[in-house]
């Protein structure tokens, strides 16, 4: 992952990182909260919480070898298939070659 450059690239390696972003649960939806990370393709933008800091709304931004954006409703979104065969699917497909494979989730417990 590459931090506050836009124009540098992610460098191929053993290691891949990818980020899902979910949707909003109930409570969040109910006290109207407001996104504060924008995704562009593999990166994320995160944005100042609103009222505060400059007035450039975009305060930092991660690449990652890819983005899921489970936000949205549409097309656009990101179901449980989509991050399986993006992510997963090669990780099995490896270890049923013979070759080690290793898959660290991290994030809010129930998720997805």
């Amino acid at each position: 992952m590459l931090r506050d450059d836009p124009k540098s690239s992610v460098i191929e390696t053993n290691v891949k990182v990818y980020v899902r972003i979910r949707p909003f649960n109930e409570r969040e939806k109910l006290s109207n909260a407001r996104a504060i990370v924008e995704v562009e393709g593999n990166v994320v933008h995160l944005l100042r919480p609103w009222g505060l800091g400059p007035k450039t709304p975009r305060q930092a931004q991660f690449r990652f070898n890819g983005c899921f954006d489970s936000r949205t409703n549409g097309a656009e979104a990101a179901p449980q298939m989509q991050v399986y065969n993006g992510v997963g699917h090669p990780l099995v497909d490896h270890a049923l070659k013979g070759y080690n494979a290793c898959l660290l989730a991290y994030g809010q417990t129930a998720t997805g």
